[in-house]
């Protein structure tokens, strides 16, 4: 008698879904929807303005390379409190840049990104992730899963840099930088 596998543990994938909004993004050129030389404002228009940030300034080429100099709002929230992508963005920008057109790693680029991507597509960002990335791939255990903080069965613990357990933390505090699920 062969036993049979264990079942593979459920994870968050945090910051690997950057490379899914960073696989989509680059898509859109292709396709005649933006140019990676467009402002932000281009495409979200005031958003990105504030404290000496201006979206006038930054091409989308910005947020993708982390040069966009938005400060990172999981700096103020821990990376625990749920928001909007808007108040997300709108929180950063009350931040002076960190330095423009230097490599600043940021979750804000992300998620202003995923603003450009349904604001581009009228589709949100993890149901383009699903069609451009996910299915293609055949990824059938990768998700995003909005507002479910529980995790499929089995996973494991997650814990914060800070030893804190957000095994059961609402993805949204992520976003497009960070709410993917593997399982």
């Amino acid at each position: 008698m062969t036993a049979s596998p264990a079942p593979t543990p459920s994870a968050r994938e945090v910051s690997i879904t950057k490379t899914f909004v960073a696989t989509v993004v680059p898509q859109l050129p292709a396709e005649h929807r933006l140019s990676l030389s467009d402002s932000v404002d281009d495409h979200l228009p005031g958003l990105a303005r504030g404290a000496g940030n201006d979206g006038r300034r930054n091409t989308l080429r910005a947020p993708l390379r982390h040069t966009s100099g938005l400060y990172d709002v999981t700096s103020d929230t821990g990376g625990t409190i749920p928001l909007t992508p808007f108040q997300s963005v709108r929180i950063a920008v009350t931040h002076p840049p960190t330095g423009l057109s230097r490599f600043a790693y940021s979750n804000t680029d992300y998620v202003l990104l995923g603003l450009v991507v349904e604001q581009i597509t009228g589709r949100s960002y993890p149901a383009e992730a699903e069609r451009r990335v996910i299915t293609p791939l055949g990824l059938t255990h990768t998700s995003s899963p909005g507002a479910r903080a529980s995790l499929p069965l089995p996973h494991g613990r997650t814990y914060t840099a800070y030893g804190a357990d957000v095994t059961a933390l609402d993805p949204r505090v992520a976003g497009a930088a960070g709410e993917l699920v593997s399982w």
